[in-house]
């Protein structure tokens, strides 16, 4: 599957996108493209204007013990 993301924004300080707004190709989950503008086929598009991407998030108040 290859998913193509529009204008993202991006946020990881230890990328050398850092600060930038790039298209991003995903295929089968993996990133294989990152660049101003991309034009290729894709089966789905997501458009990312406005919107920030960084690397994962952890909800550090996650509580996994049984309840009560």
């Amino acid at each position: 599957m290859r998913i193509l993301i529009k204008a993202a924004h991006i946020h990881d300080p230890q990328s050398k996108h850092h600060g930038t707004t790039r298209d991003l190709l995903l295929v089968d989950g993996v990133i294989k493209e990152i660049a101003t503008q991309i034009d290729t086929n894709y089966d789905t598009l997501i458009s990312a204007q406005g919107l920030e991407l960084s690397p994962g998030w952890t909800d550090l108040k996650a509580d996994f013990c049984e309840p009560g």
